[in-house]
């Protein structure tokens, strides 16, 4: 059972990657490059629980779990994703800048995430 509920957590997570991803593009459209990091990491995760809803259910304090690395989790995007702009925006064109910013902050994330289930897995084995 615990080995399904890690796979879910990591599938979601690549879907909710994937959507943070994509749907910055479309936020980028109305706001900076800055906010759509954020409003973007925000669609990821509301995805990422929505198709979690059932594990959530069963489990009521990973919901607590989640919200705090999802907090984590956006701080590290956000700084990330600026840090590498910072560093290349002058050596390429703006989107690629902010395309690779975020792709490097995402998969930051996911080796973040892919950590932390980890060891929350092994510490759920302990208890």
């Amino acid at each position: 059972m615990q080995k399904n509920r890690y796979f879910d957590f990591m599938l979601a997570d690549l879907i909710s990657v994937g959507c943070n991803f994509l749907s910055r593009f479309l936020f980028q459209e109305a706001v900076s490059f800055e906010l759509a990091i954020i409003l973007s990491y925000c669609f990821g995760a509301i995805t990422a629980f929505s198709l979690l809803t059932p594990v959530f259910a069963k489990h009521k304090s990973s919901i607590f779990k989640y919200i705090t690395l999802n907090i984590a989790g956006v701080v590290q995007t956000f700084i990330v994703s600026i840090w590498i702009y910072a560093v290349i925006e002058s050596d390429v064109a703006p989107d690629v800048a902010c395309t690779t910013a975020h792709s490097v902050a995402l998969g930051c994330l996911l080796l973040t995430n892919y950590f932390a289930h980890n060891k929350m897995r092994v510490a759920n084995r302990k208890a």
